[in-house]
């Protein structure tokens, strides 16, 4: 995925002191950037105070591995100067859209499909079946995977699918919750159209087809 985002990790989280409760929140937020594979930055001084504020703490010191192996993850900076050729996106304790300000991973995705190229469905791809307007069902060919959306409401769900591009990059993903309450994959097919055709998962393939992190981001 082409992007100019990048991100930017508030000092607050630094500065209002590091817990083990703060992470267990924002660890679903955090892992966005992971996912994307876009650069994410925070600043050195306030962490290394964080570090050592845990340090002195004779109850919190046990935890501090933890801390660092969370944020390891990301790129220490003495000063951050933002670039307008990017878009920056601050992860924060607040949400100020406006600001580009997000406390929470479904609001980043919201904003992130937002940026997106439009991603199309492809209702000529017949290999998974799809659900006529009237609720009549097209079986799938044997041994695929059934789709059990409309092309309206796959489409739907396509606007809103979001990815992993440490695992199965090429697969985009929702949670069918309105219509059949089962996980929807999107496979890219490769086109300058950007199109993509669907099917749903059966739940004992959930663990086995969906990235660990999209499975904590929908809580399935």
């Amino acid at each position: 995925m082409e992007h100019n985002f990048v991100f930017y990790i508030d000092d607050v989280f630094f500065t209002e002191g590091l817990t083990l409760e703060i992470l267990r929140e924002f660890k679903i937020l955090f892992e966005v950037p992971l996912q994307l594979n876009i650069p994410t930055i925070y600043n050195k001084s306030a962490f290394q105070n964080a570090i050592v504020n845990i340090e002195n703490d004779n109850c919190r010191p046990s935890y501090k591995n933890k801390i660092i192996d969370v944020f390891g993850k990301f790129k220490e900076v003495e000063n951050f100067i933002y670039d307008d050729n990017k878009i920056n996106i601050n992860l924060s304790k607040i949400i100020n859209v406006e600001a580009l300000q997000f406390n929470d991973a479904k609001e980043i995705w919201a904003f992130i499909n937002s940026k997106l190229p439009q991603r199309n469905f492809n209702p000529a791809y017949t290999k998974h079946g799809r659900r006529k307007n009237d609720g009549t069902l097209i079986p799938a060919q044997i041994g695929e995977s059934q789709l059990l959306t409309t092309d309206i409401q796959s489409q739907n769900l396509l606007d809103s699918a979001i990815f992993d591009l440490r695992k199965r990059a090429s697969f985009h993903v929702n949670f069918d919750e309105f219509y059949n309450n089962k996980y929807i994959l999107f496979p890219d097919e490769n086109t300058n159209e950007y199109t993509f055709h669907a099917f749903h998962l059966e739940e004992k393939l959930w663990s086995q087809k969906v990235p660990n992190s999209i499975r904590k981001y929908f809580g399935r």
